[in-house]
């Protein structure tokens, strides 16, 4: 089961920056639920995406060729030959 993260700040948090003495941040930390911990502060993000099968394949790809101490543009060379390596692939060819 999935835990729903839900964004809280912590009481003493909350009056230092109520000290601040602005009322538009007031309203603002009247929205914002109170943490269990006075001092805590729970911040909720996206975790990353997962990579695509294409992305995977390519990284693999990539790290299989001998890209190390070749100028930089060399490696163009080799991703293109990564993405014909997955378009066969794909294709079943």
């Amino acid at each position: 089961m999935k835990v729903k993260c839900v964004p809280c700040l912590g009481t003493d948090i909350k009056e230092v920056i109520r000290s601040l003495n602005d009322r538009s941040l007031d309203i603002i930390l009247d929205k914002i639920e109170d943490c269990p911990d006075p001092l805590q502060i729970q911040v909720c993000g996206k975790s990353p995406r997962a990579k695509s099968d294409y992305q995977v394949f390519v990284g693999e790809c990539m790290r299989s060729k001998p890209i190390k101490g070749k100028p930089f543009g060399a490696a163009s060379a080799y991703m293109k030959e990564c993405a014909s390596e997955w378009k066969n692939r794909k294709n079943g060819k």
